[in-house]
């Protein structure tokens, strides 16, 4: 009975924890999820027209090249230690994983094993996996901002599929006409009006009425006009003939190298090399785009596909005979460029190319780029990698050094944007009706400014003082002048670019909010203290973006924090001594097994205290911004509001058959989600069910379910004497801990 009641405890406790598990691996999930088993349905093979109907979607993967440009070209000392800390947490996650599966794993077995073998296998449920993966997540997303994202150019293009092969060249009269060729010919005139569509056999023979067979193999298109005009002119007087081409003939083509699939192909005969390639589908990344290679009977020509997809050239026009071959060899060098360039990407180079070419190849400048210096990353004869700085005096100067600077093979080009710093502006703030950033105009006066930023803001502004900070040069500090704005003379003062001036008020401290997450215009702004509203700082922020969730929002009143912080800190004080007290009573009062079971819990409890200084915020005051009445509520200095963007889970813990996150619904209710969720066990407490809003609130009853809601399904604790007395009080308070971390971090993961 004992046994029975421990595993009830352990059960009650780790089951609503591995509701944690919603962001753990997919690898790990799916070992502990049973999978439904799906049987893939075959896809008929049509012919190859009818198959670029379908594509299958795969992930994209980086190519040998792509990856040495991206990942592996320049290594710097930030890059090198990023990148080990990378492995190194990578290691970390794997290793917490296997922990979580392992007790997945006897949990599922706990009916098999005894309780001594089980106790040995717990592990406690902290929160050291999600703390690695939030910090995996930060050095990925560094690493992504020092490197390269650069793709190889062209061979997006074969992504297109056509439901016909693509024919692009006109038929001229030079046109070779073969069996399978179809002639439209319209005979009209006095002895005889009619017409007739007919194809040249496999003998090379057109046979038509009225005139017999005639032998047109090899014949060329304009040619067999005439041959077709006299046949029927010896038969009939006073006629017009006019033929035209109908559908042609289909070749054998073989389609080699670096291509995706390669073979034979059958294509109409007068296409151009792009025919072929897209049967093929696609030249791989790995192949050249500009040294393809046409052979025939009849000699061989390059093919370089940049002449069509950078210039706008023509691609060669070939008529193609049965047996010809397209070879695409291996790619060439290579170039990459990054930067303020309008198609930063991989090029392949085609012989001796200059900055001046590959820039024209990258689509030339974007608006912000600067001129005045290029950087090469190079790979010297030597196997050695260096910097090399290109610096231009002026735009002649950049044409000249551009035209003449060869590009190697495996060079790193990058183009700096120009500094992201205004020129020709002034700057007002503080009590005036529109703050901000201004035209400098040569004469603006400060008295001029203060009209165009709509005068004083309220009765309160003063006009003996205010403050004008003037930029002398770089490295140098601001001047501020004190500037009498009831003087003739000072408030006439001339501007010059960069001045700031700032309109006082009487009340001489200085208050500041912070407008955090999905504001228009985040940041910094200056208040009455008491006296700005929410709604007024809002207004100024230029309002929400379209993802703002302002029923998530975060409010912070500093006045509150460090009382706050007080009280949770007794909070933790307390309740570790309540756990020792606990503990002491355990092992004099209790046999070993019990007491080893206790052991454990109260262990389990004293690592979790540390996470409430984690998942508390202090200083949060719950608040609606949707609400007219609170939007009136006056901010004081230091107050912050931040307002996450739209989750989209509702998360479902505790005492349900599958603890997880589902995918907001509009309109589905409480009953809806719990549903989802396997329904409730026998152990729920049905009338403790609660909804704890992003906002923090808590709802009981069945109340609407909104975006980021944690819906929680608390178990029914039944508290007895003595030592299950201990044991239920701390699997309460464990119990408890657990749902307000995973509360914290439901929240956190819709900021």
């Amino acid at each position: 009975m004992r046994k029975e009641k421990i595993m009830i405890i352990f059960n009650f406790i780790l089951f609503s924890l591995i509701s944690f598990g919603q962001t753990i691996d997919k690898n790990l999930l799916e070992k502990l999820t049973p999978k439904k088993t799906i049987t893939p349905q075959p896809i008929q093979k049509d012919t190859i027209r009818e198959k670029r109907l379908i594509k299958i979607p795969e992930a994209e993967t980086l190519s040998t090249i792509e990856k040495m440009f991206n990942e592996k070209y320049f290594v710097t000392s930030q890059k090198e230690k990023l990148q080990k800390l990378r492995d190194s947490l990578i290691e970390e996650v794997k290793t917490e994983s296997l922990k979580i599966e392992m007790r997945g794993k006897y949990l599922k077995d706990v009916n098999e094993k005894s309780i001594d073998k089980y106790l040995k296998y717990i592990i406690s449920a902290d929160t050291t996996y999600f703390g690695l993966r939030k910090k995996l997540l930060k050095v990925n997303k560094k690493l992504d901002s020092i490197s390269p994202n650069l793709k190889q150019f062209g061979y997006d293009m074969f992504e297109a599929y056509l439901l016909e092969p693509p024919i692009f060249a006109p038929i001229a009269d030079n046109y070779i006409l073969g069996p399978g060729d179809e002639l439209y010919i319209e005979i009209s005139g006095k002895d005889l009006n009619t017409s007739f569509t007919k194809n040249i056999d496999r003998n090379g023979e057109l046979v038509l009425p009225y005139v017999g067979s005639l032998n047109l193999w090899g014949i060329s298109y304009g040619e067999s006009k005439k041959i077709i005009e006299e046949a029927f002119k010896k038969e009939f007087t006073n006629i017009e003939v006019n033929v035209s081409l109908g559908n042609l003939k289909s070749v054998s083509v073989f389609v080699l190298g670096e291509v995706n699939n390669p073979g034979i192909y059958n294509i109409s005969v007068l296409s151009n090399p792009l025919s072929p390639l897209f049967e093929a589908e696609g030249v791989k990344k790995s192949g050249s785009l500009r040294k393809i290679k046409y052979i025939s009977e009849n000699g061989n020509k390059n093919i370089d596909l940049y002449k069509l997809f950078v210039e706008g050239q023509s691609l060669p026009l070939i008529q193609f005979s049965s047996g010809d071959i397209i070879y695409v060899p291996p790619i060439g060098s290579v170039v990459g460029i990054k930067g303020a360039v309008n198609k930063p990407g991989i090029y392949e180079l085609e012989g001796k190319e200059y900055l001046e070419d590959i820039i024209k190849m990258a689509g030339g400048f974007s608006p912000i780029a600067g001129r005045k210096r290029i950087q090469i990353e190079r790979i010297s004869s030597k196997d050695e990698k260096f910097l090399e700085d290109l610096n231009f005096e002026n735009v002649n100067d950049f044409q000249k050094i551009s035209k003449t600077f060869k590009i190697e093979n495996g060079d790193l080009i990058s183009v700096f944007e120009i500094f992201p710093y205004y020129h020709n502006y002034v700057e007002i703030y503080g009590d005036v009706k529109k703050e901000g950033i201004y035209e400098f105009k040569k004469g603006m006066t400060i008295l001029k400014l203060i009209e165009e930023a709509g005068g004083p803001k309220s009765k309160g502004t003063t006009l003996e003082e205010a403050e004008l900070i003037r930029f002398i040069s770089p490295g140098e500090p601001e001047k501020i002048m004190r500037i009498n704005l009831k003087d003739p003379v000072e408030g006439n003062i001339e501007l010059k670019e960069y001045d700031k001036l700032k309109v006082l008020s009487k009340e001489r401290k200085e208050s500041y909010v912070y407008l955090d997450g999905e504001f228009l215009y985040p940041g910094k702004y200056q208040i009455k203290d008491g006296v700005t509203t929410i709604k007024e700082v809002i207004e100024r922020a230029g309002g929400f973006t379209e993802n703002a969730y302002p029923e998530g929002t975060i409010f912070i009143k500093k006045a509150l924090e460090e009382s706050q912080k007080e009280a949770l800190e007794n909070l933790k004080i307390e309740t570790h001594s309540d756990l020792i007290l606990q503990q002491r009573e355990v092992l004099g009062n209790f046999e070993p097994e019990i007491a080893t079971a206790a052991q454990e819990y109260i262990k389990f409890g004293e690592e979790l205290l540390p996470e409430l200084k984690k998942i508390q915020i202090p200083g949060r005051v719950i608040i609606n911004l949707l609400d007219t009445l609170q939007l009136k509520t006056p901010l004081e200095d230091g107050d912050r509001i931040e307002v996450p963007k739209i989750p989209k889970i509702v998360q479902i813990i505790g005492e349900v058959y599958n603890p997880t996150g589902i995918i907001y619904k509009e309109r589905f209710s409480l009953k809806d989600y719990l549903n989802i969720a396997g329904g409730l066990k026998p152990s729920a407490n049905k009338k403790e069910i609660y909804v704890r809003r992003a906002s923090g609130k808590i709802l009981k009853g069945s109340p609407e379910i909104k975006p980021g809601d944690t819906i929680v399904v608390p178990a029914k604790v039944k508290i007895e004497t003595g030592f299950w007395k201990t044991i239920g009080n701390v699997a309460d308070v464990l119990y408890k801990v657990a749902i307000a971390v995973l509360a914290y971090a439901t929240l956190s993961s819709s900021k």
